[in-house]
């Protein structure tokens, strides 16, 4: 599962059919037929030229939900994505952008899937006219029906909402929606662009294996560090965004484009998540264990991590008021 600390390489949902298991008032875990019917066109047009260890995991699920398309990678869909410029490996979550007759719904973030999905956020009438032909073209079964217990159970003991909440300092109710994506063997994403109920958490976690054939030959979600690590660090991101549009600035922006920074890491979303996502995991579960994450870190994260201290020790402060200290301390590291 070292695979799963892997967030490189070209790096939901809501449909009226899909595979769902739901457990109390806050969380839901569903396999969205839509997400996977785009993942197919893309595992169909990117097989040959991406990397092995980023193909999908070959078991039962691969067998019945790939095998049996693989002579549909001319389909102009799949062409449409070989030939692009953008192969980021959660394109598939664009599909949760329609409704089951591909009708583009209402309230979506559309500067968001232009700038992160660039031709497919500004084209969605095609995309949505093109993944409507290739579900009837292939004639799209989804009968699989994996068992989600164990899995749903250790979020249930783990209770990462009410920890997530307790740490953030807020006092919101939340639904945390997990897509879980079996044929995606590159990333994980926190959902942003729906126009949902603010207090629901989105994120789409995939099914990660070392190389496609050495996998079990079922299907088997089973919760483990990795994943908690996942859900923490793509649940942080749903409390930060709006910090970040509030307080990234040109002046940061300056910063970090700087030709001295070319080769530096400069995602400074990712650079505050991560610091946050070992602290948190040091808080809950061991310090060791957050000191363990964050050497696996940006240098710039360990600057996050380290303010968190005074935060937590200062029970008053908001979290948006240290959230003001991790930029200008940013702003010093990249000046």
């Amino acid at each position: 599962m070292q695979r799963l600390l892997i967030l490189i390489f070209i790096s939901i949902l809501f449909s009226c059919k899909k595979n769902t298991v739901r457990f109390p008032n806050t969380h839901s875990l569903v396999i969205n037929k839509q997400i996977e019917l785009l993942r197919i066109a893309y595992v169909l047009a990117l097989k040959d030229s991406i990397p092995e260890i980023y193909l999908p995991c070959k078991n039962d699920y691969y067998k019945k939900q790939i095998e049996p398309y693989l002579g549909f990678d001319q389909h102009p869909l799949v062409q449409t994505i070989r030939n692009g410029e953008v192969w980021s490996g959660d394109l598939p979550v664009l599909a949760l952008a329609f409704d089951a007759d591909f009708n583009i719904r209402e309230g979506l973030d559309t500067a968001y899937l232009n700038y992160n999905y660039e031709w497919y956020g500004k084209n969605l009438d095609s995309v949505a006219t093109l993944l409507a032909d290739f579900k009837k073209e292939i004639q799209y079964q989804h009968s699989i029906k994996p068992d989600f217990t164990n899995f749903i159970d250790s979020i249930k003991t783990n209770q990462i909402s009410q920890k997530l909440n307790a740490f953030f300092r807020t006092t919101n109710t939340s639904q945390l929606k997990i897509y879980f994506d079996p044929l995606n063997n590159i990333t994980n994403k926190a959902i942003t662009f729906l126009n949902d109920d603010k207090d629901n958490r989105h994120f789409l976690i995939g099914y990660f294996c070392d190389h496609p054939d050495t996998t079990s030959q079922q299907l088997q979600l089973e919760w483990d560090e990795d994943y908690r690590r996942i859900a923490i660090h793509e649940n942080a991101h749903l409390y930060t965004d709006r910090l970040l549009d509030k307080y990234y600035d040109e002046e940061l922006k300056k910063l970090i484009q700087q030709e001295k920074h070319k080769e530096t890491y400069t995602n400074i979303d990712e650079i505050i998540v991560r610091g946050l996502t070992s602290k948190i995991i040091g808080h809950y579960y061991g310090e060791n264990h957050g000191k363990e994450d964050i050497q696996n870190q940006p240098p710039a994260s360990k600057i996050i991590y380290t303010l968190l201290d005074n935060y937590l020790e200062t029970p008053e402060m908001e979290f948006e008021d240290i959230y003001k200290e991790f930029i200008v301390h940013l702003k010093s590291h990249f000046k």
